[in-house]
């Protein structure tokens, strides 16, 4: 499949509500280049700049380099074409996330992979605070090691509201690191949806709500191999 049918696959899939199709912003356009293992953050960063509320951030297939974190804004979304056909991988020696989500509403971030190629600069795979109606889904998050700090998490939350987790692989966290782990709700969050993720081997275990967390459903999810250390 050429990239072109790539994007145009993806694109079908960023609707506004009421079949008003939103716009659609390649990171290609923006610069990134996969599988040259150079730094794609730029182009990730500048894409969600110009992204208006409803629009969308395409990334095709491919292997895409992060150094740093890309902060996310109100209203849009990140989508790829699959956690094991869009993968996005740690570089460098910066300690970053992937991707961080503050202070917004009406996020999604979608169909990807995140690999923190074990290396211990990678702190979390999504960092997720003062926020509300965040969707993650249908990602792939793994291959994390102890950072010498709070966790690592695939998905970390603190004061998320009405968000939803679903269908979601999250594997290989830190599992030699006490803090490793899937996912947590940090206090105070409320109202959050967690369901139908597959989580195996981490280090502490696979879904956490701190205390002050109320009001989350969580059901339907697969946990393994969690070490209990």
């Amino acid at each position: 499949m050429n990239c072109s049918r790539v994007l145009q696959v993806l694109a079908a899939s960023c609707l506004l509500a009421g079949g008003v199709q939103a716009a659609e912003l390649s990171v290609i356009d923006f610069g990134a280049a996969s599988d040259d293992g150079k730094s794609d953050v730029a182009a990730f960063v500048a894409a969600v700049e110009q992204a208006q509320p409803g629009d969308c951030v395409l990334v095709p297939a491919g292997t895409f380099a992060f150094d740093a974190q890309v902060a996310l804004k109100t209203g849009v979304a990140v989508r790829g074409m699959g956690g094991d056909a869009t993968r996005l991988v740690h570089i460098g020696e910066k300690s970053h996330c992937f991707f961080r989500i503050t202070k917004v509403e009406d996020v999604e971030v979608s169909h990807l992979g995140i690999d923190g190629c074990n290396h211990p600069k990678s702190q979390q795979g999504i960092v997720a605070s003062q926020c509300e109606r965040v969707y993650l889904h249908h990602l792939i998050i793994e291959n994390f090691v102890d950072t010498g700090a709070f966790g690592p998490h695939g998905i970390l939350c603190s004061r998320a509201s009405n968000t939803t987790i679903s269908d979601n692989v999250i594997r290989n966290m830190a599992p030699d690191d006490p803090w490793g782990a899937g996912m947590r709700l940090g206090e105070p969050c409320s109202g959050n949806l967690i369901e139908r993720n597959h989580i195996h081997n981490t280090g502490r275990g696979g879904i956490f709500t701190n205390n002050g967390s109320g009001d989350a459903i969580i059901r339907e999810n697969v946990i393994t191999g969690s070490h209990g250390i």
